[in-house]
């Protein structure tokens, strides 16, 4: 079966952001999580446009933004390629607000539905192969140790379940609405590591690899399994191990960075060292584990 998918959707944000999201007080989903510097919304780009041939895509990729403490840098870092649909409502739910940015498409039409805050490798892929192939209404992605992986494939006739108002969860409401009403549904293993979420800093050092001993070396200074944002500047008598440094960040000489996040356009200046913490532009939090 060959599908179309018409539009790939991330969601970001909600009514109770994580403690992770409060302290860097900017989108995640721009901070780089590769050793070339991509971010996690380049790679679920990646993901969509590495269609298998069993997939017809002419995808617009939208980002859909609930009002939280992270809206006000998105049109700043990271979403080049993706159109920006602010949710001015925490109430929709997730299912209402994916409802809503699909109006206008056929109901045949296929979406993909992500979480922006989770790293995506080949799994998108995979997910929508499975889903060609089946021919299924809805299916579901299950990471390799059988935990949500919070992205699923839908046709768009299946969202005629979702109230023109109100509040609907995807998985606790619009699944099971949809499977009451003969909708066929299917759930897919995705290929190792999966999708994997982060609401901590350990977290999102681990979306990141940033313990891979496989990981390459930046030859332009002495970092180690870092992660470094192309608009960062560190500097090469720095520092920098298993750690990621984000869009606009300055790392200066002799500065130390271990196992942290550097965000915003927070300065680690000359000499000073930091371990396990996030650092912004309005200074240093720890105890985020």
């Amino acid at each position: 079966m060959t599908l179309v998918l018409k539009r790939a959707i991330l969601l970001a944000g909600g009514p109770h952001p994580s403690a992770i999201m409060r302290a860097c007080g900017l989108a995640l989903f721009s901070l780089p999580v590769t050793p070339d510097g991509r971010s996690v919304l380049d790679l679920w780009g990646a993901g969509v446009a590495s269609h298998p041939a069993e997939v017809h895509a002419h995808t617009d990729l939208v980002l859909c933004v609930s009002a939280t403490p992270d809206l006000a840098s998105v049109g700043r870092h990271g979403i080049d390629g993706w159109s920006l649909r602010a949710d001015a409502s925490l109430y929709r739910g997730p299912a209402g607000v994916v409802r809503d940015a699909t109006l206008d498409l056929n109901s045949d039409d296929h979406v993909l539905v992500g979480e922006a805050s989770r790293a995506v490798g080949n799994c998108v892929t995979e997910l929508l192969r499975a889903h060609a192939a089946t021919g299924a209404d809805a299916t579901i992605g299950v990471n390799p140790d059988q935990s949500p992986a919070g992205v699923l494939v839908l046709r768009r006739r299946a969202l005629e379940y979702v109230p023109d108002v109100g509040y609907m969860d995807i998985k606790e409401q619009f699944l099971p609405k949809i499977l009451s009403q003969g909708f066929n549904v299917r759930a897919a293993v995705l290929p190792a590591p999966g999708a994997i979420g982060f609401r901590t800093r350990l977290d999102l050092l681990a979306a990141a690899n940033i313990r891979d001993r496989h990981a390459s070396v930046s030859p332009a200074n002495s970092s180690r399994l870092a992660r470094i944002s192309p608009t960062a500047v560190v500097h090469q008598g720095a520092h920098v191990v298993e750690s990621i440094i984000g869009p606009a960040a300055r790392v200066e000489d002799g500065a130390v960075v271990v196992r942290s996040i550097v965000t915003g356009s927070a300065v680690v200046t000359a000499g000073t060292a930091i371990h396990d913490a996030i650092v912004t532009s309005g200074g240093i939090v720890r105890d985020l584990e």
